[in-house]
């Protein structure tokens, strides 16, 4: 392979245009039998600034080959999710991937589209596509999360992920069947009734063939990704990490010959991380399928990863080529977080809490079980005033239902007693902790939050920046008049997080910024503005679940440092009255991070809780 992509030396090329695909195939011989999935000669990108083979071009293009098989070359795509430029351009790349779009030669309007395409059947049969940023319902459908819920209410809740594995590939089987009122091709004993839903025996016949060849390649790929266990496991059970993997599972089984995954570790712990690395480096040296990465900036890149696009955040391709010619990033812009620094602040007795006050939070030998299953088993916390926690646990560890009772969401939650669950210093069916009470005292940022949220344009009713960072006054999603006091709160973190919400922010005053549209920012700068909404109102409680999913490595670092509060910019633009008030609220307010990662743990944190299949393993 040429670093700049191209044609090989001995190959040659003719060409047929495809209406179906938009594009010319390139039909080429190699004499090294390998053959490009993807080839693009000079191609002109939407937003594109140059690349590194193409300084002297006075129109920026990207020329590029992916060669399938060629010294187990697997590529990942690396860019931000968060700068407009960046993300843009890293989108457009990935749709010139899929096939959504293809680009015409930067030099001419009148050339023929240059983007190439191998495989032999449609983009869209061929690629299995899976996102991890993007809520339910997009382009490759997802899972609909159920996470948030906390029992079964309805019968298409209690729907097993194997059910839907079967369902994605138009085999009705178990209660999906039954709802549909369907025949069942799995079960054993046909009645004659179920026959007759079949318009003849032979069509009965292979869609029973077709039901145990799917039913067989579920339970081959399933161990692969530890998913062997919860098949029988109704969705709505499922925690967060295990839908990630569901979504990967229900991808594999589509048979495509090419699958784009992008971040694909995002939200999985460390263990969930090295098993998916060993899976995919298996699956893309046998081609079952070829693979093609998409990460964000600061995830580490496997080993199987040969070949890397690396794009900057102002949309030039900066790195192109064999993995060894990529450089080490810089240094993080904020220092990372690490268990050491959770351990010596417990040592010293710092963010640990005020000792003396009331607990915000006091739980006391909690156990919740879900359907026979115990989810959690004789939990005991208390959080003090001031306490900044980190809560960790594997996917499944029971940590998203922890949350839930800290919340108040759970339906368990009424059912416990003060002495078992105290919020506020009393039950959570207390008067005094009625639904918008809590709302005003927690501010709460979770994936689950962050996909609900709606995306509305203005004509709609959407919400602009500025009144989706209001809505955290009362913790709702529509917009409300606010008084003074609170149109400042919000005007001063826009003046201080403008720059992470646009990429040309110069351009651009804070109130300009905040009369966006919501929906118009990227997915790392929603999240950013998710998180201003959580602690616009100075919660008395703030948990952060998996906060900085979908950032940059730039908005990371900044959103910690604003967390910690330890830096003299915070305060930029605030009166002595006000950083007074900033003060003693960060003095004050428990803090509760989730992350995976241990460099997004804010510096701050005194306390650790860590679960294991719903048991407390760990505490200080």
């Amino acid at each position: 392979m040429t670093p700049c992509g191209g044609f090989t030396p001995g190959e040659t090329a003719t060409f047929m245009w495809r209406p179906w695909l938009g594009c010319v195939v390139r039909r080429s011989i190699h004499s090294s039998s390998h053959k490009p999935l993807l080839t693009l000669t000079k191609a002109h990108i939407p937003g594109l600034k140059g690349t590194i083979h193409d300084y002297e071009a006075k129109v920026p293009s990207l020329t590029w080959s992916i060669l399938d098989g060629a010294q187990n070359e697997c590529w990942a795509i690396i860019g931000p999710t968060s700068s407009n430029a960046g993300a843009h351009v890293r989108q457009k790349i990935i749709d010139v991937v899929l096939g959504r779009y293809s680009p015409r030669a930067a030099n001419t309007s009148n050339a023929p589209p240059s983007c190439t395409h191998m495989l032999d059947t449609l983009p869209r049969e061929a690629v299995a596509y899976v996102p991890f940023e993007t809520p339910s319902g997009n382009f490759g459908g997802e899972f609909i999360d159920y996470t948030t819920r906390y029992g079964s209410i309805r019968d298409e809740d209690r729907v097993t992920l194997f059910e839907s594995l079967m369902e994605s590939r138009d085999v009705y089987t178990g209660l999906v069947a039954q709802l549909h009122m369907r025949p069942d091709p799995l079960r054993l004993h046909q009645d004659n009734t179920g026959l007759l839903k079949w318009n003849s025996s032979y069509e009965r016949e292979e869609c029973i063939r077709k039901a145990h060849a799917i039913c067989k390649h579920i339970q081959n790929t399933a161990p692969a990704l530890g998913l062997t266990s919860l098949l029988s496991r109704p969705l709505i059970s499922l925690s967060n990490g295990q839908m990630r993997r569901a979504r990967i599972l229900r991808a594999l089984i589509q048979g495509a010959e090419w699958a784009v995954l992008e971040d694909p570790f995002k939200g999985l712990d460390q263990p969930s991380r090295n098993e998916l690395t060993r899976l995919f480096g298996e699956l893309h040296a046998n081609r079952t399928p070829r693979l093609c990465l998409v990460l964000r900036e600061q995830d580490p890149v496997p080993s199987f990863i040969t070949h890397i696009l690396r794009v900057d955040e102002y949309g030039f391709v900066t790195q192109l080529g064999h993995k060894s010619e990529v450089p080490t990033e810089k240094d993080a812009e904020y220092p990372p977080g690490s268990y050491d620094i959770v351990r010596r602040n417990a040592e010293r007795g710092v963010y640990t809490g005020q000792k003396s006050s009331e607990p915000i939070v006091a739980m006391r030998h909690v156990s919740i079980e879900y359907e026979s299953n115990p989810i959690l088993q004789d939990v005991s916390l208390e959080l003090q005033p001031g306490a900044r926690m980190v809560l960790v646990g594997d996917n499944g560890s029971g940590k998203t239902t922890l949350l839930s009772l800290l919340l108040g969401d759970h339906p368990r939650s009424f059912a416990l007693s003060e002495q078992q669950l105290s919020l506020w210093g009393a039950a959570r069916d207390a008067p005094r902790n009625a639904h918008v009470l809590l709302q005003r005292r927690i501010g709460h940022m979770s994936p689950e939050l962050f996909h609900a949220f709606p995306r509305k344009s203005l004509e709609a009713g959407g919400l602009t920046v500025a009144d989706a960072i209001a809505s955290g006054f009362d913790g709702i999603f529509t917009y409300r008049r606010r008084n003074e006091k609170q149109l400042e709160r919000v005007a001063q973190l826009l003046r201080l997080f403008s720059p992470e919400l646009v990429f040309d922010s110069k351009s651009m005053s804070s109130e300009s910024v905040g009369d966006l549209p919501f929906a118009s920012l990227t997915h790392g700068s929603q999240a950013v503005v998710l998180f201003l909404r959580a602690l616009v109102h100075r919660p008395s409680m703030l948990i952060l679940d998996e906060a900085f999913q979908g950032m940059s490595g730039h908005q990371v670092a900044k959103t910690r440092a604003f967390i910690d509060g330890t830096q003299s910019w915070v305060y930029e633009g605030m009166s002595d009255t006000e950083r007074a008030v900033d003060r003693a609220w960060r003095e004050k307010v428990v803090i509760v991070a989730v992350s995976h990662y241990e460099s997004e743990w804010p510096l701050t944190c005194g306390c650790l809780l860590r679960l294991s299949q719903g048991r407390v393993i760990e505490s200080f």
